[in-house]
């Protein structure tokens, strides 16, 4: 491997070997992968908080709950994977032109993130609520990207996107693609989400994101 590249060129085109179990412990959903996640691991420790108290704010008995805030009103949805710089950008950008904004991340408690009408806390949309104009954003980091692509490309989301450098891009989608997910539903992901404006700060990437979803609605529309 060279570069900025993760296992997954190694094991991509594996998937036949690949047996996944679920698990109950909190590290499954936990990286340290920039300051940010540090810090929040740091606040745990400081504040004495013990595994068991990690568990129940990530609350794995509970996390399959839809936190409702603001009703949609008929609105189109935005619905964002992960909790990213990206995400939080693009949380904020929709609401100024009337989108409804549902957070999926597992970590995220009700009410820590003003910008959002729901917080979904388990990765499966058959919980959201029936929205003919849905457009998705995973920008998990790598977490649980290829399965939230998958479940956005299944429930008929109107636009599906991955924030996400263009080789691991590729990567997932070949794995889509062995899993069975027909190439032509492949096409319509965007990888690397967004038209190209040149952007480079998250705030820019989000911009260039919700261009590129207002288009594809005017267009369907």
């Amino acid at each position: 491997l060279h570069g900025d590249i993760g296992c997954r060129a190694i094991f991509g085109s594996h998937l036949e070997n690949f047996l996944k179990v679920p698990v109950d412990d909190a590290g499954i959903l936990a990286d340290i992968d920039s300051a940010s996640d540090l810090e929040q691991l740091r606040s745990f420790a400081e504040r004495g908080e013990t595994e068991p108290a990690i568990l129940e704010r990530v609350d794995l008995a509970g996390r399959d709950q839809l936190a409702v805030g603001e009703p949609t009103d008929g609105r189109p949805e935005l619905v964002l994977v992960g909790r990213e710089a990206v995400s939080l950008a693009l949380a904020k950008l929709a609401r100024v032109v009337n989108f409804s904004v549902t957070i999926v991340d597992p970590l995220l408690a009700p009410g820590e993130l003003p910008g959002a009408d729901r917080v979904l806390r388990v990765l499966d949309f058959s919980r959201l609520p029936a929205n003919r104009e849905r457009y998705v954003v995973v920008a998990s980091r790598g977490k649980f990207d290829e399965e939230a692509v998958e479940q956005a490309i299944e429930t008929g989301a109107a636009y599906v996107a991955l924030v996400s450098r263009k080789a691991r891009a590729q990567e997932i989608l070949r794995s889509l693609e062995m899993k069975g997910i027909a190439r032509e539903m492949l096409e319509h992901v965007r990888a690397p989400a967004g038209i190209d404006i040149g952007a480079e700060t998250p705030e820019e990437i989000a911009l260039s994101i919700l261009a590129e979803i207002v288009a594809e609605r005017r267009r369907g529309s």
